[in-house]
């Protein structure tokens, strides 16, 4: 069903290439392949069309600390919870 996801997120890309959620499901779908590049492009993306989105911020630094770029999920997890400290993820980050 992730292939599926994928196709599906393409569809949507290709008719409104600067869909933030489109981005971000397909970055998670990627996640979830382990196509760990390609999500962290995806999630890049998303979280630059909608800056103000903890979730965005917060997933794209899960991805990044999976590929060791450290320093970055770093960032991207603090920005993720000054976003928005009251959500489940960010209470999770904050733990």
């Amino acid at each position: 069903r992730l292939h599926d996801a994928v196709a599906a997120c393409r569809a949507v890309m290709a008719v409104l290439p600067d869909q933030p959620d489109a981005r971000h499901l397909l970055g998670l779908a990627y996640y979830r392949l382990g196509r760990l590049e390609e999500a962290e492009r995806e999630l890049a993306r998303a979280v630059a069309l909608r800056p103000l989105s903890a979730r965005f911020a917060g997933h794209h630094g899960a991805v990044l600390g999976d590929l060791g770029r450290v320093v970055e999920a770093i960032a991207a997890l603090e920005n993720a919870l000054s976003l928005d400290p009251q959500s489940p993820m960010c209470c999770e980050i904050s733990a």
